[in-house]
């Protein structure tokens, strides 16, 4: 006899297939989603030390700024005056003369990972030694998930779920 599949066989494993897709495409979505929430908090947790390092190696404060709009939120680290700089609704950096940027990162809204602080700066003394106010801040994905670091008065850092 002859060979091969039915055109029912055949349309039976394309309806699997595509229910096995619909079920995949989400979930690379929302894996995706969290990997990057993940590297925001490395790259956060990587500029505070840098930060704190930065003000003991130069023995001048260096400051944490953050950021929040319906466009995005960010935060801006550097030495300087307290409010040296600062974020735009648009993401983008603005510095006074006297100061000096290190670093800024800008998370816009359509990334889907949103940044929080329970304060508005945070300052690493000229020692490097403390981290006025203390705070912790939250990076959120669109389903309320994510994570918490907190920055203890010691500039440590203590990454938890939310």
């Amino acid at each position: 006899g002859v060979r091969g599949f039915s055109l029912i066989e055949a349309m039976v494993c394309c309806s699997i297939a595509a229910v096995l897709l619909a079920a995949a495409v989400p979930a690379t979505g929302r894996l995706m989603e969290r990997q990057r929430e993940q590297g925001e908090v490395a790259q956060f947790r990587v500029h505070v030390q840098h930060a704190r390092l930065h003000a003991l190696g130069n023995g001048a404060s260096v400051h944490l700024r953050f950021h929040e709009s319906a466009q995005g939120s960010g935060y801006t680290v550097h030495q300087g005056p307290r409010d040296g700089c600062a974020l735009d609704e648009a993401g983008e950096v603005r510095c006074v003369s006297d100061a000096e940027l290190l670093t800024a990162e800008w998370l816009p809204a359509q990334r889907g990972v949103r940044l929080s602080a329970n304060v508005a700066r945070m300052s690493f003394d000229s020692g490097g030694m403390t981290v006025t106010p203390t705070g912790s801040v939250s990076f959120v994905d669109r389903d309320g998930r994510g994570q918490r670091v907190v920055v203890a008065l010691t500039g440590r850092l203590r990454t938890e779920a939310l």
